[in-house]
């Protein structure tokens, strides 16, 4: 069987043009999807109050609006009521409650700073 010069030719482009197109599309798709990033990554939800109390000796929990007055319990080494500063607030977990070594991290780190006028007792108020 004998194929003529000119199919033999035609084949030869075609089949040349149907490989590019292949490695074109496969380059495109390759491109397209390095592009797109997996979101796997969990969003940490920070602290929603704008101060912690020291709620129990070394236990501080969140408070919107604390009232120094209620700091008349007992004597402690930390402060009755920290406010949280900027960077606390997108760094401070929002957890129900902290204990010392949180707390002390967080001052470490500048991210909380004791309330002016806050004494060091434990805040009796609710």
């Amino acid at each position: 069987m004998h194929i003529k010069p000119m199919a033999r030719i035609f084949n030869a482009r075609l089949f040349v043009i149907a490989f590019f197109g292949f490695i074109l599309a496969l380059f495109l798709f390759l491109r397209l999807n390095a592009n797109e990033k997996p979101t796997t990554e969990k969003k940490t939800v920070t602290i929603a109050n704008d101060y912690l109390v020291q709620s129990g000796l070394n236990q501080f929990q969140q408070r919107n609006s604390p009232t120094l007055g209620n700091c008349n319990g007992a004597t402690s080494d930390y402060h009755c009521v920290y406010r949280v500063t900027e960077e606390g607030k997108e760094n401070i977990p929002d957890d129900a409650g902290f204990n010392s070594d949180q707390i002390q991290d967080y001052l470490d780190s500048e991210w909380l700073e004791p309330q002016p006028g806050s004494s060091t007792n434990v805040y009796t108020g609710p």
